[in-house]
C-alpha cells in the first residue's frame, strides 16, 4: 500500500515555503516584510509571518520591527543548510496552520526535495558542504558520493508517488547515509544543535522505510 494512501505524516508542510523565503531574502539582500515574501513565494501574510517566526527563533533570519521593518537573512545562504531549516520548521508546527497542500503525498515530497536539494549541493560542491567534509576530516570525493546516494534516494522517494515499492529503497538509502552523519558529527564532537537537523532526518528516514515494508 502507498505510503501517501495510509496518511503519513512523515514531515513539516511549511518546508518548502520557508525554503523559498530563504532563497528570496538572499536575492533582495534587504528587509523584506513578511506581506512581501508571502506574494513572492503565492502564500498568505499571516502563514508567512507563522514561518518566518519559526526561522527568527532558529537563529536563521533576523526580525526588525519599525514602519520599514521586517526579516533579512541573519548569516549567509550558503551558510544555511536545509537541515537548519526543516528543524527549525517541524518545531511546534500545526496542520492548521497549512494554506498549502497538507497531505501525506505534499509531505513526501517536500521530504524528498529536502534530500535532492542537500544532495545537489554536495555534488556541485558549494562552500558549506566543502568545509563541512574539511572538518569532518572527509575526503572531497566522498562528499560527491554522499550528494550522489542522497539525489539517488530523494529521487526513488518521489518515484515512490507512482510506485509506491520505490518508497522503502529511497528511504533506506536516506536512512544509511543519515545514521552515517550522525556517526560522523559525534566522532568529530560537534555540538548537539549541529547534529540535531540530520539526526531528525535520519529518524523520519527510519520510520519511512518501516512503514513502507509493513
Amino acid at each position: 500500500m502507498s505510503t501517501a494512501a495510509r496518511g503519513v505524516n512523515i514531515g513539516p508542510p511549511r518546508f518548502k515555503i520557508a525554503v523559498h523565503s530563504i532563497v528570496w531574502l538572499a536575492k533582495s539582500g534587504c528587509v523584506l516584510s513578511s506581506a512581501m515574501i508571502a506574494n513572492q513565494v503565492a502564500s498568505h501574510a499571516t502563514f508567512m509571518r507563522r514561518v518566518m517566526q519559526a526561522l527568527a527563533s532558529a537563529g536563521i533570519v533576523e526580525s526588525r520591527g519599525g514602519r520599514e521593518g521586517g526579516y533579512i537573512l541573519r548569516k549567509p545562504a550558503d551558510q544555511i543548510s536545509l537541515g537548519e531549516i526543516y528543524s527549525a520548521v517541524s518545531t511546534g508546527s500545526a496542520d492548521h496552520d497549512c494554506t498549502v497542500d497538507c497531505g501525506a503525498a505534499g509531505e513526501l515530497l517536500d521530504f524528498a526535495l529536502a534530500f535532492l536539494m542537500a544532495g545537489s549541493g554536495k555534488i556541485a560542491g558549494s562552500k558549506m558542504h566543502v568545509d563541512g567534509f574539511t572538518h569532518w576530516r572527509l575526503p572531497q570525493w566522498f562528499r560527491v558520493v554522499t550528494g550522489l546516494v542522497e539525489a539517488v534516494g530523494a529521487v526513488a522517494l518521489i518515484i515512490g508517488f507512482w510506485e509506491p515499492s520505490w518508497i522503502a529503497a529511497g528511504s533506506l538509502l536516506l536512512t544509511i547515509v543519515g545514521v552515517g552523519g550522525v556517526l560522523t558529527h559525534i566522532r568529530v564532537k560537534d555540538p548537539f544543535k549541529q547534529l540535531f537537523p540530520i539526526l531528525l532526518l535520519s529518524i523520519l528516514s527510519l520510520i519511512l522505510f518501516l512503514l513502507s515494508i509493513t
